[in-house]
């Protein structure tokens, strides 16, 4: 053991949990769970900054959470059937009654890293808005922007020794 662990991952815990967010919005894989359903809910041509042609799937599951993704919607090489590449919008539903606004969460040119090959692909931009969720406010209230974010390249905690992350030997 090293003397000094537990400070040394308290960082690496709460990296972890900021990927773990991210990688929410960036696969539907990773929020399915017992009794979540996922609708499709038609296309969607959107403007200013949710400007494109979106495949519109919602997400509902049973505490009544809901979140709604907007799929870039583009012809498959060979075929050319229109099919979803990447998700553009994310919104994550608020509830007034408790007071927590909706979050959209828009992800921008998807591309491959420039930086290093890599086996997945990540949005090089990202804006994310809060609203209130109360629709008869929206005209008092505008969404506004909390996050504008560029990446070059994901990166996390590339010093450490990825030995320290394998399981242990089965017995």
């Amino acid at each position: 053991t090293m003397p000094d662990a537990e400070r040394n991952m308290a960082p690496m815990r709460e990296d972890l949990a900021r990927v773990a967010d991210v990688a929410q919005f960036l696969t539907l894989e990773g929020l399915k769970g017992p009794g979540v359903v996922f609708e499709h809910q038609g296309n969607f041509n959107g403007s200013g900054a949710y400007e494109g042609a979106w495949i519109k799937v919602s997400r509902r599951s049973p505490d009544g959470r809901k979140m709604t993704f907007f799929l870039n919607q583009s012809p498959a090489l060979k075929t050319g059937a229109m099919r979803a590449s990447w998700p553009g919008v994310v919104r994550v539903e608020g509830d007034a009654a408790r007071k927590l606004d909706n979050e959209d969460w828009i992800l921008k040119d998807w591309e491959n890293s420039s930086a290093v090959a890599r086996a997945f692909r990540y949005p090089l931009k990202i804006e994310a808005y809060r609203s209130n969720p109360d629709r008869s406010m929206a005209r008092q209230d505008p969404p506004r922007r909390f996050l504008s974010a560029i990446l070059d390249d994901i990166q996390i905690n590339t010093d450490i020794d990825h030995s320290k992350f394998e399981p242990p030997p089965a017995k």
